[in-house]
């Protein structure tokens, strides 16, 4: 189990809740000085611990658990809801057909197809690279289809 990042997410919540370390130890019966420990990783709690500290946060122990031992699905969804809890309806009607583009369904499981796969990647490449490291076209870009040279 990785202590210091299980440290990491309780120290953001309780910044969130805008507690401090004094508050949130008094909430659960501890020291100051074993919530700093927790939060910088130096510290193992017992699990009644843990969960004591979630209650008082009013998170669950799943959330802070999330990259110490497995990523769970549930924290998964919850991740992807709050990115698209402030896109317009118009986004997130794009943001399904993204998605119905790159999952298909094999053997009765969705799965990321070849072109999935290749699309995201092309779409993180373009996404990466500054629009001012695109040299400018040497040739004019055609504004409609006639300006087309015959093949």
């Amino acid at each position: 189990m990785d202590y210091k990042r299980l440290g990491k997410r309780i120290k953001e919540e309780r910044l969130k809740k805008n507690l401090t370390q004094e508050q949130l130890a008094e909430a659960v019966e501890i020291s100051s000085v074993y919530v700093s420990h927790i939060e910088s990783g130096s510290a193992k709690p017992s699990l009644k611990t843990l969960v004591d500290i979630c209650n008082a946060l009013g998170i669950t122990p799943d959330f802070v658990l999330y990259d110490s031992l497995y990523k769970s699905r549930e924290y998964i969804k919850d991740e992807i809801a709050n990115l698209l809890k402030d896109c317009s309806e118009d986004n997130l009607r794009l943001i399904v057909k993204l998605i119905k583009a790159v999952v298909e369904e094999q053997g009765g499981q969705k799965k990321i197809s070849r072109e999935g796969l290749f699309f995201i990647s092309h779409l993180l490449l373009f996404l990466s690279v500054p629009y001012f490291v695109f040299p400018k076209p040497v040739l004019p870009i055609p504004s409609k289809y006639s300006d087309f040279p015959d093949s």
